[in-house]
């Protein structure tokens, strides 16, 4: 698997909800400056991921259309996974979204596109030199909304 569309097309069939994840891309020197200023979190050379569970997360909580619109929102389609490296690269705002329920701390990237869109990735930082010989740190999609 090497693309969004792909990987979504698995998480949307896959019974057995195996776990896949892809690299998206890479935090880009501007980037992590901007991250830097506005959060205050050192990101530079972390890769952009996403994974199966993010997106049925996604989907499952923020895809049906009925309770977006009781929200205010509109629900995610399959199609919209395809403009989260814009949102990333070229958000209107970046944010600290606090820390998750594991306690890892969350960027919000938000970006208008005909919608507002709001990604928060969770931080995944690699401690340790022996771990980093065999793993990266990352960013890693937890959620994923848009509003009307």
């Amino acid at each position: 698997m090497t693309t969004i569309d792909e990987l979504v097309d698995f998480a949307l069939n896959n019974p057995d909800n195996l776990y896949s994840k892809i690299d998206i891309g890479c935090i880009s020197d501007e980037l992590a400056q901007n991250i830097k200023e506005f959060t205050n979190f050192e990101l530079h050379n972390y890769l952009i991921s996403i994974d199966s569970y993010a997106i049925l997360h996604t989907l499952n909580h923020h895809g049906i259309e009925e309770t977006e619109n009781l929200r205010g929102q509109e629900g995610i389609t399959k199609q919209d996974f395809s403009l989260l490296l814009d949102i990333v690269f070229y958000a209107d705002k970046i944010s600290d979204a606090g820390k998750g329920k594991d306690g890892k701390d969350a960027i919000l990237f938000e970006k208008t596109i005909d919608n507002l869109y709001h990604a928060v990735f969770e931080i995944r930082t690699i401690i340790g030199e022996k771990k980093k010989l065999y793993k990266q740190s990352r960013i890693i999609l937890k959620t994923y909304y848009k509003h009307k």
